[in-house]
């Protein structure tokens, strides 16, 4: 892999923030 550590960790940190967010707003709707 050509990309440093630190590009890799941000990309992984900003994919667990995405992820989190995106249930936390589709939870309680999901579950009606």
């Amino acid at each position: 892999m050509g990309r440093p550590a630190a590009e890799r960790s941000r990309l992984t940190a900003q994919t667990l923030i995405g992820a989190t967010a995106c249930a936390l707003l589709t939870g309680p709707e999901a579950k009606g």
